[in-house]
């Protein structure tokens, strides 16, 4: 199992071997001629000049001051840090893990005998609710999806709190 957990990793390594540094970042960090040939790479040789012409006009507008880690903490970002850990916290709250670990039990509860069953079942909705959520993140804005989602979760701990007290009489 953990054997082929590493496939991915291992192509995920090999293509970036050959993957070109941003333009972007190389053209800010003084770079110009490696960023040239990264857009070659990316765009083709007829679309560096206008590509350059971008980065130089685009760079001319900017003079963000360089930040440092403890930046993060200051006024200007504290409101967004916050959030931001606000949502990886309340994710592990969820008990999502707990649902992913135990899954292969709860199937095999309600009479599905294959545990690769039930694993590509917790996957499969997974993929699905992450397409639907990715097709739908510049439709609907991140924050009316993020209010949805967290209206489905709560239901969706409810009915699993009511089913652990209900019992089935068969």
């Amino acid at each position: 199992m953990f054997g082929i957990a590493m496939i991915p990793s291992v192509l995920l390594a090999l293509g970036m071997a050959f993957s070109p540094e941003n333009p972007r970042w190389l053209y800010q960090q003084g770079k110009i001629s490696q960023a040239e040939m990264s857009i070659k790479t990316l765009f083709g040789k007829e679309k560096v000049t206008e590509v350059m012409n971008d980065l130089s006009a685009a760079s001319q507008g900017s003079s963000e001051p360089e930040a440092g880690w403890f930046d993060l903490f200051s006024g200007r970002y504290w409101k967004v840090v916050s959030v931001g850990a606000a949502l990886f916290l309340f994710q592990q709250l969820t008990g999502i893990n707990a649902v992913v670990y135990y899954s292969t039990s709860v199937f095999r509860s309600v009479g599905i005998t294959s545990d690769v069953a039930a694993s590509a079942l917790v996957g499969a909705s997974n993929v699905f609710g992450t397409t639907i959520a990715s097709s739908l993140m510049d439709k609907q804005g991140r924050k009316s999806l993020l209010m949805t989602s967290f209206a489905g979760m709560a239901a969706s701990m409810l009915l699993l709190s009511l089913s652990l007290t209900w019992t089935v009489n068969v």
